[in-house]
């Protein structure tokens, strides 16, 4: 897909899908998770840029549910990247 493309799509359809999600968000409550997650799934199907900047939510991810297995679908372009970071394991690298 086209970087063009992606930036066009998420300039229209963002703001709606941002301004109708926030409709469920609930100010000055905390949600709580009734289990502790396995597995995380981590979706990111962007440029290079992104997977970087992500790379705080990993650690982040790690320190907050210690032992989760976390899993990241990503393209095929952008795996060389994610084993640079060494954010997970490249066994858990999904190519879409």
């Amino acid at each position: 897909m086209r970087i063009e493309f992606q930036r066009k799509v998420d300039r229209i359809f963002g703001k709606f899908i941002c301004r109708g999600l926030s409709v469920f968000y609930r100010r000055g409550k905390t949600p709580t998770l009734d289990h502790v997650p396995k597995r995380i799934l981590i979706i990111l199907l962007s440029e290079m840029g992104s997977l970087v900047l992500a790379y705080p939510m990993f650690s982040h991810l790690k320190k907050k549910f210690p032992g989760v297995s976390l899993h990241v679908l990503l393209f095929e372009k952008n795996k060389e990247c994610l084993e640079v970071l060494d954010a997970v394991p490249s066994e858990n690298s999904l190519i879409a």
